[in-house]
């Protein structure tokens, strides 16, 4: 018997899951290993809950996403944070750091009635079995989580910067260029696509483990004000991180 695989969302814009469709036939062979029987970009009919691997897309805004993935938690072997919004919290924690001016009642007719929980990464709510980093994701880094499922082997992946891989590609620094990039800071394994067409890292892959914290701002500081420096690690959600990275997993996928 295959074993039964989920690709499920919470709240997020499920570029994530695109991501895999663009695998196109390779994501169709999977269907040769593995039962899919939840993944909503197929068809909308809801199979049995009971699963062996699933992924994860988005991150809690209400009470109902977290009923959602405390549910999903109970009913598979495995859960995978997919994509930077199931890992950090994504776009969406931008309100966790203004919530001066993030106000439903500036909206909503009747904020009342609103679930607005903060946004964290899911491995706050649940046990994480691993994570597939990226905004969107790289698609093989999803194919790998699956056949290594199958295989029950498991690779941990060497942690370097974003920088590594610009250096080795001989793209452009934009530091070099007294432009702000996070490169310096975020994990890499993306291969710095952002960086081929000239746009900063903003750290969509989370931040390194031995981060030198101090070095990287005044680095960063050196060319942007303060202020800019902070908005741009709120752009994934990755502000609370640094500093005391070292919450980062190692063995992401």
């Amino acid at each position: 018997m295959r074993p039964k695989l989920g690709i499920i969302s919470l709240t997020c814009c499920e570029g994530c899951e695109f991501a895999i469709l663009d695998l196109g036939k390779r994501f169709l062979k999977l269907h040769k290993y593995f039962d899919l029987i939840d993944f909503h970009l197929i068809e909308d009919k809801e199979g049995p809950k009971k699963f062996d691997l699933v992924f994860v897309e988005g991150s809690q805004v209400t009470s109902e996403d977290i009923e959602t993935l405390k549910r999903i938690r109970k009913k598979t072997k495995f859960l995978y944070a997919l994509g930077v919004c199931a890992t950090e919290g994504g776009v969406q924690k931008i309100k966790n750091y203004h919530q001066e001016v993030v106000d439903p009642k500036f909206v909503y007719k009747k904020p009342q009635k609103l679930s607005n929980t903060k946004v964290l990464p899911l491995e706050n709510y649940v046990k994480i079995d691993g994570k597939v980093l990226g905004c969107p994701i790289d698609g093989e880094d999803f194919l790998r989580v699956c056949y290594e499922i199958l295989a029950k082997n498991y690779s941990v992946n060497l942690e370097r910067p974003v920088c590594y891989e610009c250096q080795i590609r001989k793209y452009k620094c934009l530091l070099s260029e007294d432009k702000p990039c996070l490169g310096s800071a975020s994990v890499g394994g993306c291969k710095a696509i952002c960086l081929s067409g000239g746009l900063p890292c903003l750290a969509c892959r989370g931040v390194l483990r031995d981060l030198n914290f101090e070095n990287f701002k005044k680095a960063i500081l050196d060319r942007v004000p303060e202020e800019r420096f902070w908005q741009l690690l709120e752009t994934y959600g990755v502000k609370d991180r640094v500093g005391k990275s070292k919450v980062q997993n190692p063995n992401v996928k």
